[in-house]
């Protein structure tokens, strides 16, 4: 992905407060740490570069120290880091060369890449967490992360400057003018190429993230032919089949579960769509609307007429299965409401008649 489109995504994630950290992977050189400094120096917001090849756990932790309390024990309590941020703050923690860093270091961060927790110290959750690695493609000396690490990361794989945006930087960033129409000249002399694949694979947490990514609206939009930042960006999470998959459905539209709004409130336009997804026994999206709505009433726990008349003619519509199952969970308050419709009743009892007359 382009540098661009990167500082775009970590700028949204910073100013959304997702706890989501970012792993940019790319050849030596290309920028991935100046770009994260430009954008904190863009956004006025700090930025603390932690080399974790250098590092040490108690570097990270902090050193114990006995405190003494009146009338009880002492305790012993974990300095904080001079580097760590205070609550209050708001800025980007570099994490730089994860995969250069000893074992235990990288075992001592694990809890903060899901909690923002390290040990006792809490990071500020209007910090968002960046590492930067060179990748394990044979050119570089470094250790291999495996799955079970990366999979906390939204990877990203950073894609050398062209020519044209890397003369844009280096004219803002007082390179030397020869030097500049040099590369202008001859192109291909700007970088090497590199082979760098993203390895991450789909898991329930996984999908959690792309969902936290999209409810959030975080993932930048396309901004020339060829950019793709949806597809690189959950790929980077799930892994590129799952994620092709899931983007082209998105395109093409999914089907639809009704939710309890579409229940409760707008069901006579959802009715006919309901009554199709009945008739080609889609089970599965049946069930997502009953697990919906139940989950939904539960906390409600209070329906208006007009609401009670909408989810009785959905419960007229569902199959005699989920009925039962969602009469089973329904509230008290909600199934007097619904007792007033004879229709309903009719059909329940009809159900329990049938269920009867089966087990005999």
């Amino acid at each position: 992905m382009r540098i661009e489109l990167i500082k775009e995504f970590v700028k949204n994630i910073n100013e959304k407060q997702l706890k989501i950290p970012v792993l940019l992977i790319g050849q030596t050189g290309i920028g991935k740490s100046w770009s994260m400094k430009e954008l904190a120096k863009e956004l006025g917001i700090a930025y603390v570069d932690l080399r974790l090849a250098t590092q040490e756990v108690t570097d990270l932790i902090g050193y114990p120290r006995m405190v003494k309390r009146e009338d009880k024990d002492p305790v012993t309590v974990w300095t904080k880091p001079e580097w760590f941020p205070d609550e209050g703050t708001r800025g980007i923690l570099a994490l730089e060369e994860v995969n250069r860093a000893p074992e235990d270091v990288r075992q001592a961060i694990f809890q903060l890449l899901t909690e923002w927790k390290l040990h006792t110290h809490k990071l500020p959750t209007t910090w968002t967490i960046v590492s930067m690695i060179n990748p394990d493609n044979g050119e570089y000396h470094v250790n291999k992360l495996d799955k079970a690490f990366r999979r906390r990361f939204v990877q990203i794989v950073v894609d050398p400057p062209e020519v044209e945006e890397w003369g844009v930087w280096a004219k803002k960033n007082n390179v030397k003018n020869e030097v500049i129409q040099f590369l202008f000249s001859f192109p291909r002399l700007l970088r090497t190429e590199e082979d760098i694949k993203v390895e991450a694979l789909p898991t329930p947490d996984g999908w959690r993230i792309v969902s936290e990514l999209l409810q959030h609206n975080v993932i930048p939009q396309p901004k020339r032919e060829g950019d793709n930042p949806t597809l690189e960006i959950i790929s980077g999470v799930i892994g590129n089949e799952a994620a092709s998959a899931f983007v082209q459905a998105l395109k093409k539209g999914l089907d639809k579960y009704l939710t309890c709004d579409d229940i409760l409130n707008h069901y006579d336009k959802h009715r006919n769509y309901f009554k199709q997804v009945v008739e080609k026994k889609r089970n599965d999206l049946i069930y997502m609307s009953v697990l919906e709505l139940l989950t939904s009433l539960n906390k409600i726990k209070k329906i208006t007429n007009k609401q009670a008349e909408n989810l009785k003619n959905f419960m007229m519509d569902v199959p005699a299965e989920n009925l039962v199952a969602l009469v089973k969970e329904l509230e008290d308050a909600i199934s007097n409401k619904l007792s007033q419709y004879d229709d309903l009743c009719n059909k329940l009892l009809e159900v329990v008649r049938t269920a009867k007359e089966l087990r005999s």
